[in-house]
């Protein structure tokens, strides 16, 4: 009976040690989400989107230059979208030409409210 009870209590304790990793780290709410990314060069200023089937919200950063060849850039950011919508980001005037387009993702563990950028 002794160690009926010492098994149940350490396979409870592991049990609770397992339930606290996931709550704290889901693997399914930290896969990344499937996205598609791209730009737009044929009009002026130029744009990026990104596009994700999953995940909970996502927002295209675009990495905008003064001209074709320049080597500085700077990311702008576009708004954030929840799953199958599209996040779209014009470049600036003052930097038309866009370089690339990625993405950011968050999870609903945050605060939806938080908006910056």
């Amino acid at each position: 009976m002794r160690r009926l009870s010492a098994t149940l209590a350490l396979v409870t304790t592991l049990g609770l040690s397992a339930a606290g990793t996931f709550l704290i780290s889901s693997g399914a709410a930290n896969a990344a989400p499937i996205c598609t990314t791209g730009y737009d060069r044929t009009t002026k200023p130029d744009k990026g989107w990104a596009r994700c089937l999953t995940g909970w919200q996502h927002r295209v950063v675009v990495s905008c230059k003064i001209s074709g060849n320049a080597t500085s850039m700077t990311r702008y950011y576009g708004p954030w979208v929840y799953a199958t919508n599209t996040s779209t980001k014009y470049c600036p005037s003052t930097k038309p030409f866009v370089h690339a387009a990625s993405y950011e993702h968050r999870s609903s563990t945050l605060n939806p409210s938080n908006t910056d950028d």
